[in-house]
């Protein structure tokens, strides 16, 4: 009998031998499989975004906090990657004639008003009322032998007391301000005293400010870059010469400036009698073209 077991015995052990062979065979393509799944290459489309559960993590602890997640921060628009211009209504508060056709203008517009002005508190009132935004167009002393633009002008005879006192005048009498820029200033923009005095008291106030950029010799974009401030500036008038034609054109030189820059701001003024058609007729061209309108404090910065 003895040979029948040693042959039985034989038989099983090269059974279970073979068994072995499978499962180790089976095991190292098994695991194979789990790491292929695993990888950032395949594994992605089975597993959660990583961004998805951080932001489903910090809508339960905005909830548990009792606070409302703004839906910006979930899921970034699609505008957010649209070109966007910024139109600046220069002289507000003197001239009345053309006033009315900028209340029906259905665009963001940032208007500038003019202190110690006829109508500038009215006019800021106004358009503050039409959802508008307001700044201040702070006068500056624009040639050397030119006499003084009157009350409310920054000069660079003045004192820094001075200029601080004329400021907080100025902005006190324009409500709903959320920043400045300069009216004139061919000389006032090119002193580093006066530019710097006017853009700390600006930033101590929580205000922004725009460089009309009526020199090219200006300081305003260098100080603002020492001063931590945005740097924004006039990229092009649009209505220096008062006819359609021009400022249709101006207008979407302007369009296509924000289409290569991404954003782009223009200056206007309230007392030209084709400004307001021009914008009127050249908004939706604009719009249908990608570029979407937004006031100037949406421009953080365009230099």
């Amino acid at each position: 009998m003895r040979p029948y077991y040693v042959k039985r015995n034989k038989y099983y052990f090269k059974i279970e031998k073979q068994r072995i062979k499978k499962r180790v065979v089976l095991t190292a393509v098994f695991g194979a499989a789990i790491a292929l799944l695993l990888s950032p290459a395949v594994g992605g489309f089975f597993r959660p975004s990583p961004l998805k559960s951080v932001t489903k993590s910090k809508v339960k602890r905005f909830a548990l906090a009792g606070l409302k997640v703004d839906s910006k921060q979930e899921k970034e628009s699609p505008a957010a990657h649209l070109p966007k211009v910024a139109i600046v209504i220069d002289d507000v508060g003197y001239i009345q004639t053309f006033v009315p056709q900028f209340q029906n203008l259905e665009i963001p517009l940032t208007f500038s008003i003019m202190p110690c002005s006829t109508h500038g508190r009215k006019d800021a009132e106004l358009f503050h009322s039409l959802g508008q935004e307001i700044i201040l167009h702070l006068p500056m002393e624009n040639k050397s032998t030119q006499l003084s633009y009157g009350p409310g002008e920054v000069t660079t005879k003045m004192s820094d007391e001075q200029i601080i006192t004329t400021l907080a005048d100025d902005i006190s009498q324009t409500p709903h301000l959320k920043g400045i820029n300069n009216h004139e200033g061919k000389v006032a923009t090119t002193d580093r005293r006066v530019i710097n005095i006017v853009l700390k008291y600006a930033k101590d106030h929580g205000l922004f400010f725009l460089d009309s950029l009526t020199t090219p010799d200006s300081v305003v974009g260098q100080i603002q870059g020492e001063l931590g401030m945005p740097k924004r500036v006039n990229d092009l008038f649009i209505d220096n010469r008062d006819n359609i034609g021009d400022v249709k054109t101006q207008l979407q030189k302007l369009g296509d400036l924000a289409k290569k820059k991404g954003v782009a701001v223009g200056i206007a003024h309230i007392q030209r009698a084709s400004t307001a058609q021009g914008i009127r007729e050249m908004a939706p061209v604009l719009k249908s073209q990608g570029i979407e309108f937004v006031f100037l404090s949406q421009i953080e910065r365009n230099r």
